[in-house]
């Protein structure tokens, strides 16, 4: 159930390859001192209000000032009493449990992050005051967050500048790995409840007559199954979320690969009406759509396990654009995948346009966020998020018209 773009038509499109021989594992590293990493270190430990009014409930908001270690004894004083043996050990766990086996860690330098103290810590004073053992015990756990958050954060970077030197931009090809599934594979569950097991098998028969009828699969959306038709799309269809069928008997269908989410499919129907009403403004352009599959497709930082799940390509004259879009909830542990597009800015195109000039390509990535921004306002302003390549697709503003505007602009 599946049918491929023309291929004449993309078989010039650029995608990013790492050489296949190349395994960052195999790349020996030990932990050293880096002030930007440490400088970028936030842990805060303050307890949280619910407030309630009536049925509704919210966070209370707290002061954003973190304690200042550099003024403060409390915590500094706390070092020289932690057990090092033990905050080692279970530093060597957590290296092991996140698979970094090429790197190299020594207590000493462990010690020496924390008495840097150049990270914040956002805490209420007596949070770090030592008053009992308990406290010190307290004091050990804010340690190892700092320490694992550090070595996380140590090891993708210098993960990413050893990828950095292995990607290259090569021909999408037609045995891609995203093109691994040469079908899709449906699977039914049958519910137990009487009257929704009727009206499952009632729509398994409605779906057997519609993939009977190759033509209009292949050139419409199907509520039945339900997929998704776009032109732009390298193949046809797109298994998706949130059928018109779903509501009385759940979501019965599976598939493999698995469906777009919410997020994706919400991304697809919007840029399909983008285009349909705005080909005027795109006329000179070829677009092109690809689904990046997790896993198989092009990842960046690897062990952090970061594949958007878009490919998009704007092509115009001999000019081409891939752009990663990765429609997705917003957190503030996404910091790192957010700002993907300023790792492909300054570290991947640069070395691009050095070693292959004739490409004439550019790369680019954007997050598309399910999550409204009246929600995570308080972190940053929508400016600055746009400007972080975060753009919204609850907002009013069509955010496809938006993402195609900065594309050009870029």
């Amino acid at each position: 159930m599946k049918k491929y773009f023309d291929r004449p038509k993309w078989k010039k499109l650029y995608t990013l390859k790492t050489d296949k021989g190349f395994y960052f594992t195999n790349t020996y590293i030990n932990l050293e001192l880096n002030e930007n990493i440490l400088r970028s270190i936030k842990i805060d430990i303050r307890p949280r209000m619910i407030l309630a009014h009536g049925l509704d409930t919210s966070m209370a908001e707290l002061e954003d000032e973190p304690i200042d270690l550099n003024l403060s004894k409390y915590f500094l004083d706390s070092i020289e009493f932690l057990n090092w043996e033990e905050i080692y050990l279970k530093i060597i766990e957590f290296k092991i449990a996140k698979g970094f086996y090429n790197l190299e860690i020594k207590k000493e330098m462990l010690q020496e992050i924390i008495r840097r103290c150049d990270y914040k810590i956002y805490a209420f004073a007596e949070q770090i005051k030592l008053k009992s053992f308990t406290d010190l015990k307290n004091i050990e756990e804010i340690v190892l967050m700092i320490l694992r958050k550090y070595i996380r954060n140590y090891y993708y970077r210098k993960e990413r500048q050893a990828e950095t030197k292995k990607l290259q931009p090569v021909y999408l090809v037609k045995d891609d790995d995203n093109f691994s599934y040469g079908e899709y594979t449906l699977k039914v569950e049958i519910p137990d409840d009487k009257e929704k097991k009727e009206k499952v098998k009632e729509r398994i028969k409605k779906i057997r007559e519609v993939l009977k009828d190759v033509d209009r699969l292949y050139k419409e959306d199907i509520d039945e199954i339900p997929t998704i038709h776009l032109d732009q799309h390298l193949y046809t269809p797109l298994v998706i979320s949130g059928g018109k069928n779903e509501d009385s008997i759940g979501d019965f269908i599976k598939s493999e690969p698995p469906k777009l989410n919410e997020g994706e499919t919400k991304f697809i129907r919007k840029l399909k009406e983008y285009l349909k009403t705005n080909k005027e403004k795109n006329r000179g352009k070829e677009i092109f759509l690809l689904r990046n599959l997790s896993k198989k497709g092009v990842g960046f930082f690897k062990n952090a396990g970061f594949y958007p799940d878009f490919i998009m390509w704007v092509k115009e004259k001999d000019k081409q654009t891939v752009v990663f879009i990765d429609p997705k909830g917003i957190l503030i542990e996404d910091e790192e995948k957010i700002k993907l597009y300023e790792y492909l800015k300054k570290e991947i195109q640069p070395e691009m346009n050095k070693k292959y000039p004739d490409a004439n390509l550019k790369i680019d990535s954007y997050i598309l966020s399910v999550t409204d921004y009246s929600t995570i306002k308080k972190y940053k302003s929508k400016e600055e998020y746009e400007k972080d390549h975060v753009l919204f697709l609850g907002d009013k503003e069509d955010c496809i018209e938006k993402l195609f505007q900065k594309i050009s602009e870029g």
